[in-house]
């Protein structure tokens, strides 16, 4: 392989070469007014942009299967240089995180490789000779690679995140400081969340679209994203809880719930059974069910032996080693005696919700302790939070009977919090929303004002309660204070009112009397025209310059570059409304004076006002552009749920039920209804042929 020499180095600070008249040049000193030239790109286009971000172009959208994308060509900045990437597509497995990004491989070409670097100079010396090798840069687009610097992120198909604007990147790490110095991290508006249901050991967070600053840098989410996470299905043993079976009553409550499962129960149970005495007399013989706890009694036929006299209990046996009588060598006798037996399940009992319940097998000893070894679940409490990178994650607390939730990783922004209440369902799962929002100028305004009404109301509370107290001597029974700057404690609408304010002096001034009069011009004698509620010297209009052509035409934003993409318009496009509930309360008032008086007036205070939480269900109607000419079987979902489409005049119905065609010029019009149980929010409405 050829050597190429390059002896630029940026820390020499080299910013030009000077030939010198009568020297050769050198091929190290070709290499190095390239590299001086790519140096100086790169430092301008790092300003500017950053590496891997679109410049043009590379739209990406993935198939309803979320088993490929599709991204067109474009262009993009990496290393100092912008690249021309051809369209392509990429197979996905729709599942989990998956980063697309670009992957950039290098290659030599020499005059081998290609014939057409020979010298072309026809007539020259040096025709058809070799010269310099060139360097190609390589880009290919792969799913999950390391080695490639990531563009686009998807999140179970669906692309939650994308390199920032290119015009953008290189002041972005200025402001996004400047921001988080000033303000933190913080929410703009969305990014609430809340549960749906997934299967049995896991529910699906889903948190809505909005937009957040993390550390100064913009993360905004255009559709709503959703994370599964594990139930609380962690559990805790409780050994030998203890309690006291009383006849007649078999349903007996655990104290630690809800239970998973009882593991071991023992009770003592009184067993009745014939036992055959050894030959050997004064000798012993062992109970079949053990441990014994206790001998009841002893007889044969009509005989009744005494314990501690005839016979006493040793271990698990009957001794006979007494001074009494005992059975023949050989025969049979019958024992009662207790033991503590390991009771089994679903013969002796059974684990009813969170209650132990006795069944018709052996019961425990009337008045005896039994004993429960069980394990129930535990309670979890999570945090979820948003990174600077755009990724939402999820940390799980401790599972316990009175769960916390786990603190906040630093540089991130918490958004809440889910309790997970032992082994519930999705409904049951309660999710706190921090909103940890920032306050606009507005807000602080409308506080300012509403600290300042504060104040002012303090001042006037201040003033009746001089006015109360400043001579005691003198008995009031209602004192009213005014400092004549506004109409609050004034009955304006008294047929006695006849006052005026003056609210810069603070003083009450008398009503002024004045009378209005319209302006109206003298049309007979007067040239004046009118123009609107103006009038105006006569005038003639004159065109001065004009400018009917244009020379070309420029989109506004040079990078929001698509391809043969359907266009579609939602009308109404939003749904606002608000169910508010008032409460009325009747007060009743007293004073004293000459004649005692009551006066009753009826206020209404606002009681509640808050975001319904599910859509209503109204028409909607769709109407859709820039599709392919008689496109057939168009077919719509709200928010992941397919509709019914209802063909609007001149557009027809599609092949299939529910679906539309569209005319030659690719569009079409239809209504449907909104679906039941669509949460409040943000939704994606998609149109596409049906499959």
């Amino acid at each position: 392989m050829a050597a190429y020499y390059n002896r630029f180095d940026p820390s020499k600070r080299w910013f030009e070469l000077l030939p010198i008249p009568g020297r050769r040049l050198q091929s190290a000193e070709v290499a190095e007014l390239q590299s001086m030239s790519i140096y100086r790109d790169r430092r301008i286009g790092d300003v500017l942009f950053g590496t891997g971000h679109i410049i043009d172009g590379c739209q990406i959208s993935v198939d309803d299967a979320k088993t490929q994308a599709d991204i067109t060509k474009g262009s993009i900045y990496y290393d100092g240089m912008i690249y021309d990437i051809a369209g392509t597509s990429v197979v996905i497995t729709g599942m989990g995180q998956e980063v697309i990004g670009l992957k950039v491989t290098y290659e030599i070409i020499t005059h081998e490789d290609d014939p057409t670097l020979k010298d072309p100079a026809i007539g020259y010396q040096n025709y058809g000779m070799p010269g310099m090798d060139r360097r190609v840069a390589n880009l290919n687009w792969v799913v999950n690679d390391p080695a490639a610097f990531p563009v686009f992120r998807l999140q179970d198909g669906v692309v939650v995140l994308a390199a920032v604007p290119p015009e953008l990147e290189g002041i972005t790490p200025i402001l996004a400081r400047r921001t988080y110095d000033t303000s933190g991290s913080f929410l703009v508006f969305g990014m609430d969340g809340f549960i749906e249901a997934l299967d049995d050991d896991y529910v699906t967070l889903v948190i809505e679209a909005g937009k957040a600053y993390v550390l100064g840098r913009e993360i905004d989410k255009l559709i709503p994203t959703k994370i599964p996470v594990a139930k609380a299905k962690a559990t805790r043993q409780v050994v030998n809880e203890t309690k006291t079976y009383q006849a007649g009553i078999n349903e007996y409550s655990l104290n630690s719930t809800p239970v998973k499962q009882i593991n071991i129960l023992t009770a003592i149970v009184e067993k009745t059974e014939d036992i055959t005495r050894g030959n050997l007399p004064g000798t012993t013989d062992l109970l079949p069910k053990t441990p014994v706890v206790a001998i009841v009694s002893i007889s044969q036929g009509v005989t009744t032996y005494q314990q501690g006299v005839d016979y006493q209990q040793t271990g698990d046996s009957v001794d006979w080693s007494l001074d009494g009588t005992e059975p023949d060598g050989g025969s049979t006798y019958r024992v009662t005696y207790r033991y503590i037996k390991t009771m089994i399940s679903g013969t002796d009992y059974a684990l009813n919700g969170n209650n132990v319940e006795f069944l018709a097998g052996d019961l425990p000893v009337d008045g005896s302790t039994f004993q429960i070894t069980y394990d129930f679940y535990l309670g979890r409490r999570d945090l979820y939070y948003l990174e600077p990178g755009g990724d939402f994650e999820v940390i799980s607390g401790q599972p316990d009977m009175y769960p916390y939730a786990p603190g906040e990783p630093p540089n991130v922004l918490a958004l809440g919090e889910i309790y997970f209440p032992p082994d519930a369902e999705a409904a049951d799962i309660v999710v706190t929303n921090y909103r940890p929002q920032r306050l606009t100028m507005l807000e602080l305004r409308a506080m300012l004002e509403r600290l300042e009404r504060a104040e002012y109301n303090m001042a006037i509370t201040e003033l009746d309660t001089i006015a109360q107290t400043s001579d005691p001597d003198v008995a009031r029974v209602g004192t009213m204070t005014d400092n004549f700057t506004n109409f609050e404690k004034c009955d304006i609408y008294h047929p006695l009112w006849d006052v005026s304010i003056d609210p810069d002096n603070k003083t009450l001034v008398l009503p002024p009397n004045y009378e209005e009069h319209d302006l109206v011009a003298d049309v007979v004698n007067t040239t004046a025209v009118l123009k609107g509620r103006l009038y105006m010297l006569p005038y003639t209009e004159e065109v001065i310059l004009e400018q009917n052509l244009a020379t070309e035409c420029m989109n506004v934003n040079p990078y929001a570059v698509w391809g043969n993409v359907g266009i579609i318009f939602l009308d109404p496009s939003e749904d606002v409304w608000m169910e508010v509930t008032h409460i009325h309360k009747t007060i009743t008032t007293w004073w004293v004076s000459p004649v005692n008086r009551r006066t009753s007036h009826t206020t209404t205070a606002l009681l509640m006002d808050e975001q319904v939480e599910t859509m209503r269900q109204i028409p909607i109607t769709i109407k859709g552009e820039n599709f392919l000419p008689d496109s057939d079987n168009i077919q719509v979902t709200f928010d992941g749920v397919p509709v019914e489409l209802t063909p609007v005049a001149p557009t027809a119905a599609g092949t299939n039920a529910g679906t539309v065609r569209a005319d030659v010029d690719g569009k079409f019009t239809a209504t449907f209804v909104i679906p039941p149980d669509i949460r409040s929010g943000t939704r994606e409405v998609r149109a596409f042929n049906y499959v």
